[in-house]
């Protein structure tokens, strides 16, 4: 294999000292040559930047580093912020606490070498401890995508179907992933990383598994989430379909500003218009939970799984 392109590897850590140690392991283990590894601490109140400064010394890896930042930035943040410290011709993103398989690297970058890829996303398995919740790729399948392994643009495919740390991202792209997020109404690094790239058909899919999502019950999503679960049934779903309105908007936003050579841009745009129309009139149909405003509003749908979705959701919840 031709190994010309360099590999960075960045990490946020917050309070991670629970399970860091054996994802740097598989990071320091990786079969392909790793030009840097930037792991940054955001203000972790247990022992998370003293294991990592051991594990650095003690493995005398020269080419990793971590910092610890002056305040709070928060993991959205912190992920953009080493993203853009990069130099490596090809980006991953990292969590604190999953497990890579030795060969990720290896085989996601060599997609890199033979296709036209901004973005690469791959398969993953899962190690479910306790208050984890599956979510196998069995149950996010990545539906039209091309023999060469792109994804195309449709419908469902603006939307997110990976969790970040399964990533890979083209340096030279970054400039489209901060345009994207200066325009975003809400900014996070795996959703800007797939809707950049599949809006300008560049984002491209490893059917394989590179590494076990460790699921439990204390990651930043699953504390957000738990806020969430506070809230009536109505207000969950409700906060659902405002998250996936601004991700169309934001979308929307990045097609407008962008001057990246765009396919078909009037057409997406068209979809998306239609998208956020429909999800306009959905959040109004659930916050009155009203069958007849859902009949009466039957052409804002673009399809017939949400009209059948919202009718059961005001069916049980009138």
């Amino acid at each position: 294999m031709n190994k010309e392109l360099s590999a960075s590897i960045v990490m946020p850590t917050f309070n991670g000292e629970k399970n860091i140690i054996e994802q740097l392991e598989t990071l320091r283990l990786q079969s392909y040559p790793i030009k840097e590894v930037i792991i940054r601490d955001d203000g972790s109140t247990d022992n998370t930047v003293q294991i990592v400064k051991k594990f650095i010394s003690d493995n005398n890896l020269s080419n990793w580093e971590i910092i610890e930042n002056n305040e709070n930035v928060g993991w959205r943040n912190n992920f953009f912020n080493l993203l853009n410290m990069a130099s490596g011709d090809i980006i991953f993103t990292s969590d604190q606490d999953d497990i890579w398989y030795h060969d990720k690297i290896e085989r996601m970058i060599s997609m890199f070498e033979t296709n036209e890829v901004n973005v690469l996303v791959s398969d993953y398995d899962e190690l479910i401890e306790l208050g984890g919740v599956s979510y196998p790729c069995s149950e996010r399948v990545i539906r039209n995508v091309q023999t060469n392994r792109q994804v195309q643009f449709t419908k469902k495919n603006v939307y997110l179907n990976r969790p970040g740390w399964v990533y890979a991202l083209r340096k030279d792209f970054l400039p489209e992933i901060n345009l994207y997020k200066d325009n975003a109404i809400t900014a996070v690094h795996d959703i800007t990383m797939w809707s950049t790239a599949v809006l300008s058909d560049s984002l491209f899919y490893l059917d394989e598994a590179t590494g076990k999502w460790r699921k439990h019950g204390e990651s930043a999503i699953r504390g957000e989430n738990l806020i969430d679960q506070k809230k009536s049934r109505i207000g969950i779903r409700l906060g659902k379909l405002r998250r996936l309105k601004e991700i169309t908007q934001s979308n929307i936003n990045y097609l407008n500003k962008t001057e990246y050579l765009i396919n078909d841009r009037k057409k997406k745009l068209s979809v998306l218009q239609s998208l956020l129309q429909e999800y306009n009139k959905r959040i109004e149909i659930i916050e009155k939970t009203s069958m007849f405003k859902l009949i009466s509003s039957l052409s804002s749908y673009t399809a017939i799984h949400p009209i059948l979705a919202d009718a059961r959701f005001i069916i049980k919840n009138k």
